[in-house]
């Protein structure tokens, strides 16, 4: 949905790529804020976590009378009802916008959660470039690669990782990865998807693994007709394969005290 909503509005590859100063995309977290402030307005269900559906009152909104008016009236108004809640005060400016600095979030478990990405995603920053290679190549494997190698170095022509993915007993393709760890204000580009398509030659497709971002241009290329199609996996997407698969995420078992609440 967030990338979606980045499409539609047009947002460019420098804002794109900006971070908050917990290490999370900006634009994402102000898509975020966002939400909450529609499901603190009654317009979006929040009841699921991960799910966004319009309320009843979300589905009868004209859309065709919505503007920058009527969503900095929403912003306003839940400022104002949940100001006691957050301890601060609706001063009435014009210039309100959501920001980083918010309020408080939704419940607990949501600051853990940012402060759980903003540990992960520094402490991978943290690896070597040999090791971020490993590390791809064991979440490839729990992604169904098989007979993963690691070939990064001198002549590799862009390949670091090279395997199989299986899609049944009788085909398989064989996959050609570059991995990329890359800090803050690196995008990957179309230069590179195009290197990288043309060290393709004896593989079936490729997978760009990096901690960065991919500008737009850069996604397009990585489609092209008549070149071999190449998988995208930029750093939020790899921060949700590890803890997809709990790789470098050990799970603590604690007492549910909100289980227990009715029994008291």
């Amino acid at each position: 949905m967030v990338d979606r909503a980045i499409e539609l509005v047009g947002i460019g590859d420098d804002e794109r790529a900006e971070r908050t100063s917990s290490g999370s995309l900006r634009v994402d977290n102000q898509a975020h804020w966002a939400r909450n402030y529609l499901v603190w307005g009654g317009l979006l269900d929040g009841s699921k976590r991960g799910q966004w559906a319009l309320t009843h009152e979300g589905w009868n909104l004209p859309l065709d009378e919505q503007s920058d008016r009527t969503a900095s009236e929403l912003f306003k108004r839940v400022r104002m009802e949940k100001g006691g809640e957050w301890g601060q005060h609706e001063t009435g400016g014009e210039d309100s916008s959501i920001e980083e600095t918010a309020p408080e979030p939704l419940d607990k478990s949501e600051s853990d959660e940012t402060a759980l990405v903003a540990d992960l995603r520094r402490t991978i920053l943290g690896i070597s470039s040999t090791g971020f290679e490993n590390l791809c190549k064991q979440l490839l494997s729990k992604l169904g690669l098989v007979q993963l190698r690691a070939v990064g170095q001198a002549g590799d022509r862009g390949i670091d990782v090279e395997g199989h993915l299986r899609v049944s007993s009788v085909i398989s393709f064989r996959v050609g990865v570059q991995c990329k760890l890359y800090g803050d204000g690196n995008k990957i580009v179309p230069k590179q998807i195009r290197e990288f398509q043309g060290a393709l030659g004896p593989f079936d497709r490729g997978i760009f693994m990096t901690t960065s971002v991919f500008t737009q241009q850069a996604e397009e290329q990585a489609s092209s007709p008549g070149y071999k199609p190449i998988d995208l996996i930029d750093g939020e997407r790899l921060i949700e394969l590890l803890r997809d698969h709990e790789l470098g995420i050990r799970q603590v078992t604690i007492i549910d005290s909100e289980f227990f609440e009715p029994f008291r």
